[in-house]
This record gives C-alpha cells, sequence and structure tokens, in this order.
C-alpha cells in the first residue's frame, strides 16, 4: 500500500476531529436543565394535581391513519402491477402478489380504522 501525502492527511484530520469531539463535551460548561425545576420537585407543597385539559380525542390523529392507508393502498396496487414485469428466478412474481396483498388489507384496516 502506496503512502501518499492525502492518505496522511486524510489520517491526521480524522485524529484531529475525533479528539475534538471527544473531548468537547468535557469542556462545555454543564447546561442548567430549565425543563425541571428540582426546587419545585422536592416542594412537598407542589404536589396538587393541576388538569390543564380534560380528555378529549383528538380528531387529526385519526386522519393520520387515513393517509397511512392510502399510502399502502398505492404501494399494494404498484406492487400488483409489477406481477405484469418480466420476473427473475431471484425474485419471483409471487412475491410481490404476497406482499400486495398484505399491503392491500393493511390499509384496508388502517382506513378502517381512521373513520
Amino acid at each position: 500500500m502506496k503512502f501518499n501525502i492525502l492518505n496522511q492527511l486524510a489520517a491526521i484530520s480524522f485524529f484531529v476531529i475525533s479528539i475534538t469531539l471527544l473531548t468537547m463535551p468535557a469542556l462545555a460548561a454543564p447546561a442548567k436543565s430549565t425543563m425541571f425545576n428540582i426546587e419545585e420537585i422536592l416542594d412537598e407543597s407542589t404536589l396538587d394535581i393541576k388538569i390543564l385539559q380534560d380528555w378529549h380525542v383528538d380528531e387529526g390523529s385519526m386522519e393520520v391513519y387515513g393517509m397511512v392507508g392510502n399510502v399502502c393502498f398505492v404501494l399494494g396496487a404498484v406492487l400488483l402491477g409489477c406481477v405484469f414485469v418480466p420476473a427473475t428466478k431471484i425474485a419471483p412474481a409471487s412475491i410481490n402478489v404476497l406482499a400486495a396483498a398484505i399491503l392491500l388489507v393493511l390499509g384496508w384496516l388502517l382506513r378502517r380504522m381512521a373513520r
């Protein structure tokens, strides 16, 4: 194996970057967490329950299942269409039929759940 200047430069730069990334967390100042207030967690008087919102079903989240079901339908149709493309012995067309059937059933179930 020949060692030219580019190999040496790449090895040196990889070494410098590795050392920099390994020592960077040690050099950084510890960040103060703003998500949790330790004093408030340890104070027993703040353990009262506060209900911010009543329980409700988010209608927008169910639409996502319908969209994923649509994507499954499209992919299943494409795989069924690929049955007519010449297949090889390594990848027979029956695999496409099986995958298309699974995707169509999954798409149907997801769309039914989204209703």
